[in-house]
């Protein structure tokens, strides 16, 4: 007998034999924080954040903390820019007359301004995040001294140490101390002179500015003095690139970045204040999932993003030309927990933390579907394109218990495979499971029908039926096959006790199974409410070898 009491981390690349405790073989829309396998929470459309038809569609979304404290999600389309505070509809934010604009488009605050990038070609906008005249061109340098004018036209910039990073031709611009102005000639590094290695992203982290490049990574510190010849140029890794310029963030005190076609990697601060960009890839586990990713679309969509104890990698699968999945990364475990993906017509092209019900939360954005979402709320995914359940699914390490020889070393063994258990948390599910073993597609279905629970009935026989509007008062009676309520039953008396309509029934299931093999995984797979793995079991025996003597 072999089996898990939790689950931990997800780990794709090794056999599943090889897996070691609490670890599994695939995660489908499924976390594992609390040591069961529980299906993700699903998605919801707030109406305060879609209540305008964002004509046009989206083409550029920031977040903005003004002068009065408040923070506010910034939308830009077309024609207007929209600022959206939980609980009230969109307020348009005024744009010069005759102002149009189009992508790039995105705003970056700094000094207490929240400026306006929209490319190389176009200048600059600022705003002071209380003017109600919106959005203004960028004061006239005039006079200010040679060689100092406004900062270039660009498509985005990083704000660090009270100055702004630009990219700009070769290198990046780098402005006056708390002013919208550069000096043309003390405030421009070079950073890829004679090389096809363009910048990628700018970042911070610590005293230093991580200059991403396509095929190589360096870290500039003490430049912004007032003499630029004492700037420290270091060389972190010349091999490794960033893949897309947001698909990096900033996890606890290391910086984790996508690079093509390795994967995640981190930069870690070390000793003395030494950067050194690790060789091995934080997503080794994962690598499966990694080889999936459409690159030459992920250059301009993979986004990453740190919220609580989870890191987000937004990238394209399978030839998808937008984000359509979201890779997990539990940032106290160190590990990966699986991934997200959504039915329906739906895609990532930004992702925010914001408020949301008095908490941070995590907004995503779909530029064409001009939609706004949050993520990670309710039951089931509310999209703009139509609601759907969360569809999940998990696979088990491959129970093998394998026997010792006489050194300690594991030898591989056939069994018998003779039975499976699951401790399931279920609300109002619809579930299949089946066992692999490591032969070619060998799947035994252990359910020929799918296994859905009535609300209805209990689990003990001969306990009269529940009636749905609860008249009786028994919604909280033990052994109820399932807690949850639904359209069927609009009048439900909560009673004088009240009544819990998110409790999940917990329950042991158990099969029987004539399976053969090193090894036996279990897939547990659900289209409808939640099916949660909290425990999972397989029962072996060794195959015994019957010798016969020859006559």
């Amino acid at each position: 007998m072999e089996g898990d009491t939790s689950f931990s981390r997800l780990n794709m690349k090794l056999e599943r034999g090889y897996l070691q405790p609490g670890e599994y073989a695939y995660a489908q829309n499924k976390r594992t924080r609390n040591g069961s396998a529980e299906d993700r929470p699903g998605t919801i459309m707030p109406h305060f954040a879609n209540a305008v038809s964002y004509t046009g569609g989206i083409i550029g979304t920031g977040v903005f903390k003004n002068p009065n404290g408040e923070e506010v999600l910034l939308l830009a389309t077309p024609t207007k820019i929209y600022q959206i505070r939980e609980g009230t509809e969109p307020g348009e934010i005024a744009l010069p007359s005759g102002t149009a604009l189009a992508a790039p488009t995105e705003f970056v605050q700094a000094f207490n301004k929240l400026l306006l990038f929209r490319g190389a070609d176009l200048p600059v906008l600022v705003w002071d995040g209380v003017s109600l005249e919106g959005f203004a061109p960028l004061p006239e340098t005039t006079g200010l001294g040679p060689g100092i004018e406004t900062i270039p036209n660009a498509n985005t910039a990083e704000y660090f140490k009270n100055r702004l990073m630009i990219p700009y031709k070769e290198g990046f611009a780098m402005s006056d101390i708390g002013t919208l102005t550069w000096d043309t000639v003390l405030g421009y590094f070079r950073m890829n002179a004679g090389t096809s290695d363009d910048v990628v992203r700018l970042f911070t982290m610590g005293a230093a500015l991580i200059v991403f490049k396509e095929r190589s990574i360096v870290s500039l510190t003490n430049f912004t003095g007032p003499d630029p010849n004492e700037a420290v140029l270091e060389t972190l890794n010349s091999t490794l690139g960033c893949a897309a310029r947001k698909a990096v963030t900033m996890v606890g005190g290391d910086v984790f970045f996508l690079s093509a076609p390795g994967g995640v990697y981190r930069v870690t601060q070390v000793l003395e204040n030494r950067l050194q960009a690790a060789p091995e890839p934080v997503s080794d586990a994962v690598q499966p999932l990694i080889e999936r990713i459409n690159w030459r679309a992920a250059r301009e969509k993979a986004l990453m993003k740190a919220h609580g104890e989870y890191c987000y990698l937004a990238v394209p699968l399978d030839g998808a030309t937008a984000n359509n999945a979201v890779l997990v990364y539990n940032t106290v475990t160190q590990g990966w927990e699986g991934f997200d993906t959504w039915d329906g017509d739906f895609a990532i092209d930004d992702l925010h933390v914001t408020l949301y019900a008095g908490a941070l939360r995590l907004y995503a954005i779909d530029r064409a579907a001009a939609a706004v979402y949050v993520l990670y709320e309710g039951k089931s995914d509310q999209l703009k394109s139509g609601e759907f359940w969360v569809r999940s699914r998990f696979e088990t390490r491959g129970y093998a218990e394998l026997p010792t020889d006489n050194r300690g070393k594991h030898i591989a063994a056939t069994k018998n495979h003779r039975r499976v258990s699951l401790a399931l948390a279920t609300w109002s599910p619809r579930y299949s499971v089946s066992v692999i073993t490591e032969g070619a597609n060998e799947v035994t279905p252990l359910t020929p029908q799918p296994v859905t629970r009535d609300r209805r009935k209990f689990l003990k026989f001969g306990v009269p039926a529940f009636d749905p509007t609860n008249a009786d008062g028994r919604f909280n009676d033990p052994f109820r096959e399932d807690y949850s309520a639904s359209g069927d039953a609009p009048g439900v008396d909560p009673g004088t006790e009240g009544i819990d309509i998110e409790r999940k029934q917990e329950t042991t299931e158990r099969w029987g199974l004539r399976a053969r093999g090193r090894w036996a995984s279990i897939r547990v797979e659900n289209t409808q409410g939640q099916c949660d793995v909290r425990a999972a079991v397989i029962e072996n025996e060794p195959v015994q070898n019957n010798f016969r003597r020859a006559a």
